[in-house]
């Protein structure tokens, strides 16, 4: 993908002898991520993409040691990038050596080590100096997969809460707090917003029923009074209705009646 923005440097060329380039592509939300590009068609060094790291652009930093040729590299933002980085990860790696008179040095990587953070370039051709910086460009593991779960953002290879994957299916139930109550009396399961599904009638004494969207005998009446007149028990009451202010049932006789709700 070409980037929307980039700005080369063709002083620093790249082991492939192109200019080096950084460059930002716009993303899906309208945020701008850093690309490097200039690796090379023959991929011989590290290209962009989610596979490129760099303390260019914030994945870690690249602290060069005076006196020595060696580079630290800390303050990672991936903790699976450090887990996995090795000497290996730097054999295509692009390193750039800013001196502070302004001239630049490309650090061959023909030999090296990797250990405790620490990287060693036993083929540099002196030692780092006060006032050097470095721009060190490596190969990694998979942006998109470099974190614990990550696949779980972006694709369904594993199970979601409630999947059967034996039979293939996602399953949906519907579950929901109870209240009986059996005797001629006033009852508020539920204080605040909620959500009454069903009221079973299972016996006792038939009277009025009346349901309120309030925490008193009073108020909007979500079911207005009524008596059922069915032979118990009755069918279920399938109400599905919003509350606001709390669930309030009034029975007027010792009706034995469940309620489902949440």
């Amino acid at each position: 993908m070409a980037a929307d923005l980039i700005a080369t440097f063709p002083e620093i060329a790249t082991n492939t002898g192109e200019p080096l380039a950084l460059g930002y592509e716009e993303q899906p939300d309208g945020s701008y991520a850093p690309i490097i590009a200039g690796g090379g068609s023959g991929g011989s060094s590290a290209g962009g993409g989610n596979t490129t790291y760099s303390n260019l652009s914030g994945d870690f930093v690249a602290t060069p040691n005076t006196g020595a040729k060696t580079i630290t590299l800390s303050a990672y933002a991936s903790s699976v990038l450090s887990a996995v980085l090795t000497a290996a990860h730097f054999a295509s790696a692009i390193i750039k050596v800013v001196h502070s008179d302004g001239s630049m040095e490309s650090v061959p990587t023909t030999s090296i080590a990797f250990a405790a953070n620490v990287l060693t370039l036993s083929d540099k051709s002196a030692n780092f100096a006060a006032g050097d910086s470095v721009a060190v460009i490596l190969l990694g593991p998979d942006k998109g997969f470099d974190e614990a779960n990550d696949q779980a953002k972006v694709t369904l290879s594993t199970g979601i809460a409630g999947e059967d994957l034996a039979k293939d299916v996602l399953k949906v139930e519907q579950r929901f707090n109870y209240a009986t109550i059996t005797t001629a009396t006033t009852t508020t399961p539920k204080t605040g917003a909620g959500f009454i599904h069903a009221l079973n009638i299972l016996g006792g004494t038939l009277g009025t029923i009346t349901v309120y969207d309030n925490t008193a005998a009073s108020g909007t009446p979500i079911c207005p009074a009524f008596t059922p007149t069915a032979a118990v028990p009755c069918p279920p009451i399938i109400l599905n209705q919003s509350f606001a202010t709390g669930l309030t049932i009034v029975t007027a006789a010792a009706t034995i009646l469940n309620v489902a709700y949440n």
